[in-house]
């Protein structure tokens, strides 16, 4: 199932150079894609990497009672890698990993899709929405139209598809990312970690023609993960020219710097394009949004009625 419109699709997966071939287990499939390469066969959602060590030249990634094994099939390779050696992995699923993935949008109606706004890559989330990178860095992603406008349109100032560490000293406009593990949250740290700041407007493309009578649930993601005037960041956000929230200060309402707040408003009608805007009255404060995840209300009932 396509997790962006919910058609029914071909199977693929996608990988880079190398040799080897594929070792499939029950829930991995593992082979080389530049680096070591793998996909979760799970969440089907996209090709990931273990960087930092090369796989062999012959099949030598064998996942067998939870532990991947990676013994040392290369000593005639003459690749250059940083770690020629044997070693294995133990499931983390906490920790951050990325994949990039080959499915192509249609055109056909979004009905379930986060934008993470600054992340290095792909993932797919235990609700099964999967959350591709904007603007894209990480490889492949379903093309999606997604169009960020900024508070200003000095291009000096914008870091456009270029992602800048947070710090306490940085009040910068462009995309920031920091660790997932400095986010206090259960779920969904990996879409808190990034963000946009000092955006303006978003607009996300969720059907190549008009859609009549569709309405959404939106749900934006909100972290405070930059220290400079975070007390300070007050502003409006309006959605499809409504407004949805007003006075918003993301750390009082999240209780502190970061940690993950989200809001979720129902009902919006779409017809096309969703448009999100951002304003505050205080022209020095950069309005800041981690992630926008929407959920057609209509491909839920259906869901609903085929249960």
């Amino acid at each position: 199932t396509d997790p962006v419109t919910g058609e029914k699709i071909k199977w693929e997966y996608t990988r880079t150079y190398g040799c080897n071939y594929i070792i499939g287990s029950e829930n991995l499939l593992s082979f080389r894609s530049g680096a070591a390469g793998f996909y979760d066969l799970k969440t089907n959602g996209g090709t990931g990497n273990l960087g930092g060590f090369k796989s062999g030249c012959t099949s030598n990634l064998i996942a067998a009672n939870g532990v991947l094994n990676a013994p040392d099939y290369t000593r005639t390779c003459q690749c250059s890698y940083q770690n020629q050696t044997s070693l294995s992995f133990v499931h983390m699923p906490h920790l951050e990993y990325w994949t990039n993935n080959e499915f192509n949008w249609s055109g056909k109606p979004v009905v379930q899709l986060g934008i993470n706004l600054g992340a290095p890559g792909d993932r797919m989330a235990n609700n099964n929405t999967l959350w591709i990178d904007y603007p894209s860095v990480g490889g492949n992603s379903p093309d999606v139209p997604i169009k960020v406008d900024f508070i200003t349109t000095d291009s000096t100032l914008i870091k456009q598809h270029k992602t800048i560490s947070s710090s306490a000293s940085e009040n910068k406009i462009g995309y920031i990312r920091t660790n997932s593990f400095t986010i206090e949250t259960d779920e969904h740290n990996y879409v808190a970690a990034s963000a946009i700041n000092g955006v303006k407007q978003i607009e996300i493309t969720l059907a190549k023609e008009k859609m009549q009578n569709e309405t959404y649930t939106v749900k934006l993601y909100f972290a405070e993960i930059e220290d400079a005037k975070a007390k300070d960041r007050i502003f409006d956000v309006n959605i499809q020219g409504k407004t949805a929230l007003k006075e918003f200060n993301i750390a009082k309402e999240a209780g502190g710097n970061n940690k993950l707040i989200t809001k979720t408003f129902e009902n919006i009608s779409i017809d096309e394009k969703l448009v999100i805007q951002f304003n505050s009255s205080d022209k020095n404060v950069l309005p800041l949004l981690s992630g926008v995840e929407v959920f057609s209300d209509s491909y839920g009932k259906l869901s609903e009625a085929s249960k």
